[in-house]
């Protein structure tokens, strides 16, 4: 059976319509007539013509009517009955969908163009560089690539990141270019004449002495030197004044107090030397300066120059200064007298250094 009002298939015991609400059958259980049916069908759908003209026709129209509604979906075109049947509620379901897609498709669209809009902008080569004590996580292309481990933030690369299609800027190293520096040829002083230099000693240090260079001396001789019995391991030959260990000295050993003793040092080739320093006497202690005797004066000659050399008697450094520098490769000492010692008669010289250009 069908729904006298709105046409909509029911089970044949069906007393309320459950589509529109129609009541179909009364409180007792007992069937509508058609004629009762057809006059609540008028009262409900509230039309003038159509709705007497199917009051004409009786039952059996009305019942045709609803089957061919039934049988298109529902609803009937030629009736306002079938429009307020099922076709009311498809439409409303059909106009929200319709309006979802419509507002899914805009939203696309627009997402597409604005994509596009920020891509176009910028292109090429984008990096990200994250420098860590553990990692370095690098990005190019937007493909991001895990980096091998680092502990030097040396290894951090540079980015290259360009802008438009007619603008380009690239990381660049600046090179500065280092002139090579022209060799300066070193000037040697024209020596002065050795006859005209003169010499003075001190016992304060120069101020300007470490300005020089300390070239050791390569070659020691004496006319003698002391071999003694109780300590044969002391070294007391001439090489004990250039071994630089001011704890070693050199000790005459002839019969007299040292005087007239020689002393011959050379370089392995010439300098120009600016001063001289002495320790003189027996610098092991206090007490075996003191024993022995060590040098008065002396006279120094150079290819066959003298300069002579007085000291003062103190177990202190004394500095010999020329007022030129002195061109030698060989150095020979004469001692002239000597300051003499409390028990031993032995003339000693602990060093002898020079300073050069």
């Amino acid at each position: 059976m069908f729904c006298p009002n709105c046409g909509y298939p029911l089970l044949d015991d069906t007393v309320k319509c459950e589509y529109c609400g129609f009541v179909i059958k009364s409180k007792d259980n007992k069937k509508q007539t058609g004629s009762e049916q057809g006059s609540m069908m008028n009262k409900n759908a509230g039309v003038g013509g159509s709705a007497a003209e199917g009051m004409g026709t009786g039952d059996n129209r009305n019942r045709a009517d609803r089957r061919r509604a039934a049988n298109h979906g529902g609803f009937s075109a030629g009736t306002s009955n079938g429009k307020r049947g099922g076709n009311g509620g498809q439409n409303i379901v059909l106009k929200i969908l319709i309006g979802l897609a419509t507002f899914l498709l805009v939203v696309g669209i627009v997402n597409i163009i604005v994509t596009r809009i920020f891509s176009g902008n910028t292109h090429g080569s984008l990096a990200m560089h994250t420098d860590t004590t553990d990692n370095q996580a690098v990005i190019v292309d937007g493909n991001a690539e895990q980096g091998e481990n680092v502990n030097n933030k040396e290894n951090v690369q540079e980015s290259n990141i360009q802008y438009g299609d007619s603008e380009k800027e690239e990381s660049k190293e600046t090179v500065t270019a280092t002139p090579t520096p022209i060799p300066t040829a070193t000037l040697t002083p024209t020596p002065y004449p050795l006859s005209s230099i003169t010499s003075h000693v001190t016992d304060r240090e120069p101020s300007d002495i470490g300005e020089y260079k300390r070239p050791p001396f390569t070659w020691a001789d004496a006319t003698s030197f002391l071999v003694q019995k109780a300590h044969p391991e002391y070294d007391n030959s001439a090489r004990s004044l250039i071994d630089r260990d001011y704890i070693t000295s050199w000790q005459d050993g002839l019969a007299g107090d040292g005087s007239g003793q020689q002393i011959v040092i050379a370089f392995d080739e010439e300098h120009l030397i600016h001063y001289l320093e002495f320790k003189l006497g027996n610098w092991r202690t206090l007490e075996y300066y003191n024993k022995n005797n060590r040098p008065k004066d002396m006279v120094l000659t150079v290819d066959g120059t003298n300069f002579n050399l007085d000291f003062t008697d103190a177990m202190i450094p004394h500095y010999v200064e020329f007022d030129h520098p002195v061109k030698a490769a060989k150095l020979t000492f004469t001692i002239n007298s000597v300051y003499k010692g409390t028990e031993a008669n032995d003339c000693c010289i602990a060093e002898i250094t020079a300073f050069t250009e």
